[in-house]
């Protein structure tokens, strides 16, 4: 009989370790994000001064008044061509009722070079995660 305590207390010592590990499952993590990828693509020949940065905005346009800004990434040209970019948020901070929309401009010493003219949805209502965002040059 004396065999039989270390046993059972070696049992129920492992269920509560499973009960415990099980009682985490099911949840997102904390740090789970909604992530926008693609690229900028200023396709009219010109190269970008190396100082020239680059605004990527993900807005909420769902509501009546001022479009909500969630995020934003702020890159660097660092080289030419269809630039990547990547901008996350906090996937609890995305309502799939609600539609997002990505923005982006290009600038130099504070003058607008680029600027998208069409506002592409993202992330909801089978809008897509991966974008390729296409900038037009700004005519003054």
């Amino acid at each position: 009989m004396a065999a039989g305590k270390p046993n059972g207390r070696r049992r129920s010592t492992a269920f509560a370790v499973l009960a415990l590990a099980m009682a985490g499952c099911g949840t997102l993590p904390e740090t789970a994000q909604a992530t926008v990828r693609g690229r900028i693509n200023y396709g009219d020949g010109m190269a970008l001064p190396p100082q020239a940065v680059i605004d990527i905005v993900l807005t909420d346009v769902s509501g009546l008044g001022a479009p909500a800004q969630l995020a934003r990434v702020r890159l660097s040209a660092e080289e030419d061509g269809p630039i990547p970019f990547e901008l996350s948020i906090p996937s609890a901070s995305i309502d799939q009722q609600r539609t997002y929309v990505l923005s982006a401009r290009i600038s130099y010493e504070g003058k607008l070079l680029y600027v998208n003219t069409t506002q592409p949805k993202v992330l909801t209502q089978g809008a897509p995660a991966k974008i390729d965002l296409r900038v037009e040059r700004v005519t003054i």
